[in-house]
Formats: structure tokens, sequence, C-alpha cells
């Protein structure tokens, strides 16, 4: 036989082999051994991936609703609150592992995220399970089942994430489940079948607003099996059993949302309208591209599918989307659309291809705020494994009949091999390039990529994307200085070292003793910094930073994800250390041009920090540094929004000195911002902020107080001629009342006015997408320019005041005419 022909024949042998040891077991039996099997595998990998940022926040959502049920009225975010849009969110699988939690009295931090890990990745084996037997059910083939099952599990991102991400993979796995009970009601026909779906589909809008998908969907399929009913009875029981599925998914929906309960309609459509808007704000590396979450373009999300999913199981599903597209378009040239559409299994598959194509459409139509790749769209990984297996049938039957048809004189025993072994030839090749990678990137499977990118130019993948979202690798840096301190106190910057704010950090999955032995100390200089890959925000050279020696890294795809650095060079080989003096004793050879806690020298395109008498406070934490260009149009046009560059630099010490330095972009720089040290300004900035201010003093004030409020072109300026550190130090409040209430969010309505109170140093007030170039001291004076929203305003309030003290003081003004750009 040919070597070409070998796969299709061994494949065939197992398969008989594999087919006649399960024949006379009941068909559940090999996916409840997989279940088990997985978790097996998945016990000992608990603690190999870390807690994320919404792992604490999903869990004080189960907490607040379990409040607020026994009858704590204020156990929800307040409107204002930054975290008042996890209001939105229900806890229909948070509850559980919180029920448990309290059931085992857990205590523990650790014991605590532990098993919210095991929760979540149980309840993603088990909706495994469901894609078996709905599988098996579409096809009545246990392989075929057994194999989509397989490839759900598989997903080597959609894995790593089942153990830590308990938003997205539990609504992921829900999506199978309602999917399931999806086709059994219409199979079964009944109305029970249908209140049971109902409630299923209730329970997965719970846990996402994006699962109301198949609300319609099913209703839809429902008014079809009405239009084709023959006879009253059967058109009762058609109308009966679709409402019934309306009513049970809407009941069950808010029962489960006690924030709903007090005013169902009202806080139901702000839902709907922060979810279509959804208030995420940042930047999101796309394509080499720093672009602002609402600035995405409408292939993001196909691209990070298509980009780090396997492309065979990806080209699969594809053509299982053909095959049934076809098959319809088939039916309905015959003139038997009638039959197609009560053809269970074939509008079952069309279902599946509507909520996949509406699901692009309308994220590329709404253009939501996404950012970290395509995990609010993890659901689409459901209906895109269950179009795998007729897709699977579609290619082995090609093959089939492609090999009865080629000449191949040598290999005539190939002609003979059965189109269920070219079927198990490519379930194993596909099931395959899904598993390596899985098995081979533990425990970073969510950063998995596939060829489709290029992953072997060194630190090239990490200027096109954000690898690792999660910064799920610092967990490895520790553990690292955990195994080369033994019994140690570890020294480390408050970035990298355990809180006091109680919010679960890195650290968490660590025994008790562990945890202790890192330290953050502000009377010991850190030794070290623990830091996410290489990647950087910026435009490639715009902040080259000076980063201390490097003890060990950790690298994918040719890409550093996770480096421990050792900030206290006595901890490095002498010859390293000296390199780094010669650096502090070139750079600072020159008159500072700024004097503060540090004195900063500038130098070409070089910017260096340096402080001879070190402290360990002044070497807690990293330099944050804003950048201003002289022109606007210097930037690229990807960072105009923000009219800056940003970065963060670490400090180094040596000696007793501290040391940090950044090369600055390659264009003019007209301001820099170094926070907590001061600003530089070039001189042409200083003309620029003095001609300003003169033509802003000329005028009459809208507002005389402790500053000067004047308006111009959508724009509300505040001036200060004697300026003092504490007017940058107290907070602004600015309140806005606008001409239509209308244009309000939601939840700022019932107060009648837009809250806009800043910083002096910030730079994006809430509800106003624009960047907002605050607190400008030059000469003595002060000029801060705020722009306001597009919408005409009709008054304005605004002052200064300090938190819990009061206001320092206040004006306001009517804006006659109505103002607004």
């Amino acid at each position: 036989m040919a070597t070409r022909a070998l796969l299709p024949a061994i494949t065939a042998s197992v398969a008989r082999s594999l087919t006649g040891a399960v024949r006379g077991t009941p068909h559940w039996v090999c996916p409840l051994a997989l279940c088990a099997l997985f978790a097996a595998v998945a016990l000992p990998l608990l603690d190999d991936y870390k807690i994320v940022q919404d792992s604490p926040t999903q869990r004080a959502i189960a907490v607040r609703t379990l409040a607020y049920i026994l009858g704590d009225a204020g156990a929800y975010w307040e409107p204002d609150q930054t975290d008042s849009v996890n209001n939105y969110y229900g806890a229909a699988f948070e509850i559980l592992p919180l029920f448990i939690e309290r059931i085992l009295q857990l205590e523990d931090v650790r014991d605590i995220y532990l098993t919210r890990h095991l929760m979540t990745h149980l309840f993603f084996i088990i909706a495994g399970w469901f894609c078996y037997h709905l599988v098996y059910r579409m096809t009545n083939s246990r392989l075929l089942g057994l194999f989509a099952m397989l490839l759900f599990l598989l997903h080597p991102r959609i894995y790593g994430n089942s153990f830590f991400n308990s938003k997205d993979v539990p609504f992921l796995s829900m999506f199978i489940v309602a999917l399931y009970c999806v086709h059994w009601a219409f199979r079964r026909g009944t109305v029970g079948a249908f209140l049971v779906c109902g409630a299923a589909v209730g329970i997965l809008v719970n846990l996402r607003i994006m699962g109301i998908i198949l609300l319609p969907a099913v209703l839809t399929l429902r008014a079809a099996d009405l239009y084709f009913a023959s006879g009253r009875t059967e058109r009762n029981k058609v109308l009966i059993s679709g409402a019934a599925f309306a009513l049970a998914a809407i009941a069950i929906y808010y029962a489960s949302m006690p924030y709903l309960w007090s005013d169902p309609i009202g806080r139901f459509a702000e839902l709907i309208a922060t979810s279509a808007r959804h208030p995420t704000q940042g930047y999101e590396l796309f394509q080499a591209r720093k672009l602002y979450s609402g600035d995405l373009p409408p292939h993001y999300i196909p691209t990070w599918i298509v980009i780090t999913t396997p492309p065979a199981a990806l080209l699969l599903s594809g053509i299982g989307m053909a095959s049934g597209v076809g098959r319809a378009l088939a039916a309905g040239i015959r003139n038997r659309a009638a039959v197609a559409l009560r053809n269970t299994e074939l509008r079952f598959e069309l279902l599946l291809i509507a909520v996949i194509l509406l699901s692009l459409l309308g994220v590329a139509l709404l253009l939501p705020h996404f950012i970290r790749g395509w995990q609010h769209m993890y659901y689409l990984w459901a209906p895109l494994c269950l179009l795998a297996p007729p897709g699977l049938r579609a290619i082995a039957a090609g093959l089939g009949r492609l090999s009865l048809s080629l000449p191949l004189p040598t290999s005539p025993s190939l002609r003979r091999i059965p189109a269920a072994a070219w079927l198990g030839a490519l379930a194993i090749i596909i099931l395959a390039a899904s598993a390596i990678p899985v098995i081979r990137l533990h425990p970073y499977q969510q950063l998995y990529f596939n060829f489709l990118v290029d992953r072997t130019t060194p630190e090239y993948l990490g200027t096109q994307y954000h690898i690792d979202y999660s910064r799920s690798a610092r967990l490895e840096g520790y553990k690292y200085l955990l195994h080369n301190h033994p019994g140690q106190l570890i020294y480390m910057s408050p970035g990298s070292a355990p809180s006091d704010s109680g919010i679960p950090d890195v650290l968490t999955l660590f025994a008790e003793t562990d945890r202790q032995r890192f330290v953050s100390d502000p009377n010991t200089v850190p030794g070290y910094y623990v830091d996410h890959g290489g990647h950087s925000l910026l435009p490639p050279g715009a902040a080259d930073l000076l980063l201390p020696p490097v003890i060990y890294a950790r690298q994918l795809y040719h890409n550093t994800i996770m480096r421990v650095m050792a900030a206290d060079l006595s901890l490095v080989d002498a010859s390293i250390a000296d390199a780094y003096r010669a650096i502090y004793r070139t750079a600072t050879q020159d008159a500072p041009a700024l004097r503060s806690h540090f004195e900063v020298y500038r130098s070409g395109r070089q910017l260096t920090l340096a402080k001879a008498d070190c402290r360990p406070a002044d070497a807690q934490s990293w330099f944050r540094i804003w950048m201003y260009p002289a022109r606007d149009r210097d930037l690229p046009d990807d960072y105009r929004r923000l009219g800056r560059t940003f970065t963060r630099t670490p400090v180094i010490t040596f000696d007793g000195k501290c040391l940090a330095q950044i090369t600055l972009p390659d264009y003019p720089i007209g301001r820099i911002d170094i926070a907590g040290v001061g600003t530089i300004l070039s001189d042409a900035y200083i003309a620029g902020l003095r001609q300003q201010y003169d033509a802003l003093a000329a005028a009459k004030p809208a507002i005389q107080s402790e500053f000067s409020g004047y308006m111009q072109n959508g724009m509300l300026h505040y001036l200060k001629p004697q300026c003092t550190q504490h007017d940058a130090a107290a907070r602004f409040f600015l309140h806005l009342t606008p001409v239509d209430e209308s244009n309000l969010p939601e939840n700022r309505r019932q107060y009648g006015y837009a809250n806009l109170d800043f910083q002096w140093s910030d730079f994006v007030a809430a509800g106003v997408y624009q960047v907002m170039r605050y607190g400008i001291a030059f000469e003595g004076r002060c000029l801060i320019t705020v722009p306001l929203p597009e919408y005409p305003i009709a008054a304005i309030r605004t002052g200064q005041y300090v938190p819990g003290a009061g206001r320092l003081w206040s004006g306001e003004f009517a804006a006659s005419p109505a103002i607004g750009r």
C-alpha cells in the first residue's frame, strides 16, 4: 500500500476497533469518560493560572446580588461609581461558587479563587458533554459527537481561559447548553420542552445580554412552524409552546436579575444602551496601530478569531456553513422550501449560521468598545464547533469521490478506502492541530496564535498585537524568585508586591508563607521588578527605555512575555553594574533641565532622571512620563486622539544613586510631564501658552473667583495669575446642565446634570471621549483647558473642593445663548 494511503488505512482499522469496543455500551459512556479525564488532568493544573483583574469583580457581583436579595437595598454600585456598569451583569453562574465557598467556609483567598477556577473549568467540561449530545442528536454518529466535543474543549485560547475567565467562558458554556435545549425542544415539540428551553435562554441572557440573540431566533423558527402548521390543533400547540418559551425566558431572566426588580423597563433600557455602547475605554494594539477602544475597525473581531483559532478547525466550520447554506438553497431551488424549513436538522444549522453572521454584522455596525481580543465573542465558538461535523462529512465525501477518480495505478488499494477512513484521518489531524498547542503552551494556552501571523521574527508579534492581556506570565516570575531565594524576604516594587487593598493579585495563588516573603517596604530599596512582556503601545522608537538587567525572562513565539529585572545593581555582576554607572556619569555632565526631588537632564533625544542621594522611597515605583509634540501633526494618526505619547520607566539603584532614562521620539517635543517630578516646556511651547493666556485674560470672564473661567469655541478655560501647589492639589468639580436632558447618559438623568469632575492631572473625563489637556503651570500662572460635550449646555457649575473638607470656591453661570460644540 502506498505511504499516502497508510494513515487512512490505519485510521479505518482503529475506527473499526473502537466501534467494536463501544458497540453495546450506552452512547453517553465515552463522553462521560472524556469529561472525567479532562477533570482529572485539570486538578493539578489549577494554580498554574494567575488570577485576572475581572475575577474579584465577578465575585463581588455575586456577593452584592446575594446581599440585595437578603434585604440590603444599597448592595449594588452607585450610578456614578466606576464599577456601576457591573450592575448589569447577572450572577447566575457566579452565585454557585459563592455558595460552595460559604458552605465549605473558605476564608483563605487562595482557597476561594482556586475553587472559582475549578468551578469555571468544570462548567466548561460539562458544556463539552452537551456538545457531544447535541451533535450526536444532529448526526446520529458517536464519532462525530466525540469529534465535536474534543474540538470544543481543545481550542487553545479558550481552554486556557476556562481556568480563570469566569465571565466569557461560562457564557460560552451556557450558550452550548442553551443550543442543546433549543434543538431538543424543536425535536420534542412539547410545551414542557419549550418551557425548559426558555429557562435556559433566560439564564444565558443573565450571564451576558448577547444571549438575547436566541430569543428572536427561536421565535422566528416557531413562526415558520405556525405558517406551515396544518389544522387548528397544531397551530394552537405551536402558539402555546412559543408563548411558553418567551414567557419562561423573560421570567427566568428577570427573576435572576435583582437589579432590574425596582424598575424593570427603565433599567433594562439602560442595560441595552450600555451594552450597545459599552463604556470600556482604553487603547488597543491592533495590527501595529494604537487604536482607541471606540475606533476599532469592523474587521477587528473577525481578525482576532482567524489568527487565534486553529486554522483547520476554522476552515472545517466554514465548509460546514457553506454546506448548510448550499443544502438550503438546493431545497429552495427544487421548490421544497417548506420541506427545508420543517427539517429540524437543516434549519438548526441555519440558526447556527445566522447567530455567527448576525453577531459579526452587529459588531461591525455598532462598533462597541472592545479590548482584549475576541474574548467577549467567545460564544461564537459554540456554533462554529457545531458546524464542524457537517463540514467534516462534506470534505470526507469529497475526498472519497476524488480517490476513485484519480489515476493511481501504483496505489490501487487507495481507491478501496471508504469515506469513513478519510473522515477519521481528517478528524485526527484536525484534533491534533488543536491538542498539540494545548499541551506545548501550558500554562499559556490563552496566548495562542496560529501560523497566519509571524511567530518567528524575534519580538515582532508583540509590536502587532497585545500578546498577554492578563499578564499571566508574571506568575512564573514570582515562582522563579521564590525558587532562587529559599527562605529569604524578597523586596519588590509596590506594583509587584501584595497590597493591603484586599484585591487579589498575582500572589494570591501562593501559599500564605510564600506570600509573606514578598515585601514592599518604603524603607528598603526594591530589589526586583516583575514585568509583563516587551510590547509597547508607542510607535517604534518613540520611547526606548533603559531597563534594569534582566535576570530571567519567558518567551513565547520568540516574543518576551515576562521578565524579572534586578532594580538593585548590587544583585548583579560588577561588569553589568559598571555599564550603568557609566550611563549615569555621561548623562549628568551638563546642567539639569529641571530640578525637583529628582534632577532631569536632556541631551538630544535622551531624557535622564537622576538622584545622587537616592532614598528607598525614591525607587519604589516606575516613573510615568507624558510627551506632547510641538505640532500635533507630528503624531501618527492613531495617537492624535490622545494628543501625546506616554511611557513609564523603572528606577535603577546603585551606590546610593537613582537612575531612569528614556529615548524621546524623533519629532520636536513641546512639553514633557513627569508624574511627581514636574514639567519641561520648550521655549516655543511657553510662547504659545503665554499668547493663549493673554488672549483669554483680555476677555470678560464668565466666572470670577479663585480661578477665572472663560468660554471659547466649546472650551472651558480656567486661569489664575498666581498659581501655587495648592491650586493643583484640590479636585475640580464641573457640572453641566444640558438644554435637553435626553443628551445625558441614562444613569445621570435623575440628577439632571453631567458630572465631569477632574483632577489637575486627569486627561479623560467620564462621558467625554476626548483628550483633556488639564493643568499647565508656567511663569507662575495656571492654565487649564477642558473640552465640553457636543450637545447644547444650559448652565455650568464649577469650582474646587477637597474630599471630606468641602468646597474651596465655586462659580455658576447660565449659558445664554445655549453653548456647546
